[in-house]
Protein backbone atom coordinates (compact mmCIF):
# COMPACT_ATOMS: atom_id res chain seq x y z
CA UNK A 1 0.00 0.00 0.00
CA UNK A 2 1.01 3.59 -0.34
CA UNK A 3 3.32 4.58 2.45
CA UNK A 4 2.35 7.83 4.09
CA UNK A 5 -1.36 7.62 3.49
CA UNK A 6 -4.13 6.23 5.61
CA UNK A 7 -6.87 3.90 4.48
CA UNK A 8 -9.35 6.71 3.87
CA UNK A 9 -6.99 8.55 1.55
CA UNK A 10 -6.11 5.40 -0.37
CA UNK A 11 -9.79 4.54 -0.81
CA UNK A 12 -10.60 8.11 -1.82
CA UNK A 13 -7.87 8.16 -4.46
CA UNK A 14 -9.10 4.89 -5.94
CA UNK A 15 -12.68 6.18 -6.06
CA UNK A 16 -11.45 9.40 -7.65
CA UNK A 17 -9.85 7.33 -10.40
CA UNK A 18 -13.32 5.87 -11.01
CA UNK A 19 -12.45 2.29 -10.22
CA UNK A 20 -15.31 -0.08 -9.54
CA UNK A 21 -16.17 -0.10 -5.84
CA UNK A 22 -16.13 -3.90 -5.71
CA UNK A 23 -12.62 -3.87 -7.12
CA UNK A 24 -11.59 -1.26 -4.54
CA UNK A 25 -13.04 -3.33 -1.71
CA UNK A 26 -11.19 -6.41 -2.94
CA UNK A 27 -7.93 -4.49 -3.26
CA UNK A 28 -8.24 -3.06 0.24
CA UNK A 29 -9.04 -6.39 1.88
CA UNK A 30 -5.31 -6.89 2.30
CA UNK A 31 -4.78 -3.40 3.72
CA UNK A 32 -2.60 -3.71 6.84
CA UNK A 33 -5.02 -2.17 9.36
CA UNK A 34 -2.82 -3.21 12.27
CA UNK A 35 -0.02 -0.99 10.90
CA UNK A 36 -2.17 2.14 10.57
CA UNK A 37 -1.11 3.50 13.97
CA UNK A 38 2.58 2.89 13.25
CA UNK A 39 2.35 4.71 9.91
CA UNK A 40 0.45 7.61 11.50
CA UNK A 41 3.03 7.92 14.27
CA UNK A 42 5.89 7.78 11.79
CA UNK A 43 4.30 10.50 9.65
CA UNK A 44 3.62 12.72 12.68
CA UNK A 45 7.18 12.31 13.98
CA UNK A 46 8.60 13.13 10.57
CA UNK A 47 6.40 16.20 10.21
CA UNK A 48 7.27 17.38 13.70
CA UNK A 49 11.00 17.03 13.02
CA UNK A 50 10.72 19.03 9.78
CA UNK A 51 8.64 21.88 11.17
CA UNK A 52 10.29 22.32 14.59
CA UNK A 53 6.95 23.58 15.89
CA UNK A 54 6.28 23.98 19.56
CA UNK A 55 3.36 25.45 21.38
CA UNK A 56 -0.21 24.72 22.31
CA UNK A 57 -1.44 24.36 18.74
CA UNK A 58 1.25 21.85 17.71
CA UNK A 59 -0.77 18.75 18.56
CA UNK A 60 -3.85 20.05 16.74
CA UNK A 61 -1.81 20.87 13.65
CA UNK A 62 -0.25 17.42 13.65
CA UNK A 63 -3.65 15.75 14.02
CA UNK A 64 -5.02 17.89 11.18
CA UNK A 65 -2.05 16.90 9.02
CA UNK A 66 -2.68 13.21 9.63
CA UNK A 67 -6.39 13.62 8.91
CA UNK A 68 -5.54 15.22 5.56
CA UNK A 69 -3.27 12.24 4.85
CA UNK A 70 -6.28 9.93 5.31
CA UNK A 71 -5.72 8.53 8.79
CA UNK A 72 -8.70 8.06 11.07
CA UNK A 73 -9.24 10.63 13.81
CA UNK A 74 -8.68 7.94 16.42
CA UNK A 75 -5.30 6.88 15.04
CA UNK A 76 -4.21 10.48 14.41
CA UNK A 77 -4.93 11.54 18.00
CA UNK A 78 -3.38 8.36 19.38
CA UNK A 79 -0.18 8.87 17.36
CA UNK A 80 0.15 12.50 18.42
CA UNK A 81 -0.47 11.67 22.08
CA UNK A 82 2.24 9.02 21.98
CA UNK A 83 4.71 11.58 20.65
CA UNK A 84 3.68 13.93 23.43
CA UNK A 85 4.35 11.22 26.02
CA UNK A 86 7.77 10.47 24.56
CA UNK A 87 8.98 14.04 24.20
CA UNK A 88 6.99 16.28 26.54
CA UNK A 89 9.24 19.32 26.29
CA UNK A 90 8.22 19.92 22.66
CA UNK A 91 4.61 20.41 23.71
CA UNK A 92 5.31 23.11 26.28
Amino acid sequence: MTKGFGLRRVRSELVRKRLDRELIDQALEGYPHDEEYDRAREMAASRLARTNRTGPDTEKKLVDYLLRRGFSAREARRACRSLCDVDTEIWQ
